[in-house]
């Protein structure tokens, strides 16, 4: 009886608790760095959500977080925020970019990327209200556009094709 309520309390308990009992008071153990290496061995890709509507950039990470959970999804509100994310070693599989943002828009991040050589790997996808605008951005890496507003399972199709799950994939092996 007394196992079963201490059992129930990790259940409860806001924190889950793999190894066992919580013992009141007692300090959580960690190891410095442990839980980045544990959310590497499940987070596989990158995505960089790069859009200045605080609303949609929300929208967007939200419905990535919960329907794709094999990313870790970074986000910018405009281009220099995207290129600093760069800079400091983000490598992103897929960057999902607004096109008409202030400070940076999506084309001069498209050049500021080329020239500085940042993230050759990065796939871009463009998202824009400016479809007929967008339609004539021509660069290295571009491999979409989504034009606004869009339903969430183009977005969700769009990312799934660009970072496959690892564990579909495995599957199937």
């Amino acid at each position: 009886m007394r196992r079963e309520r201490e059992w129930e309390a990790i259940a409860q308990s806001p924190h889950e608790r793999l190894f066992g009992p919580i013992v009141e008071g007692a300090a959580s153990p960690t190891l410095p760095g442990t839980e980045a290496v544990l959310a590497s061995l499940f987070v596989t890709s990158q995505v960089l959500v790069v859009e200045d509507d605080p609303d949609v950039r929300d929208s967007i990470v939200d419905l990535l977080q919960s329907e794709v959970p094999w990313i870790e999804v970074s986000s910018a509100t405009d281009g220099m925020e995207a290129l600093e994310l760069l800079e400091e070693g983000a490598e992103p599989c897929l960057a999902l970019l607004d096109l008409m943002m202030p400070v940076m828009n999506g084309v001069e991040f498209l050049d500021t990327v080329r020239d500085r050589s940042l993230a050759p790997a990065m796939q871009i996808v463009l998202i824009s209200a400016h479809v007929q605008f967008a339609r004539h951005v021509k660069y290295p890496g571009i491999s979409g556009l989504l034009p606004k507003p869009f339903q969430a399972t183009d977005l969700l199709e769009i990312v799934r094709r660009h970072c496959p799950d690892p564990a579909a994939s495995s599957a199937q092996s």
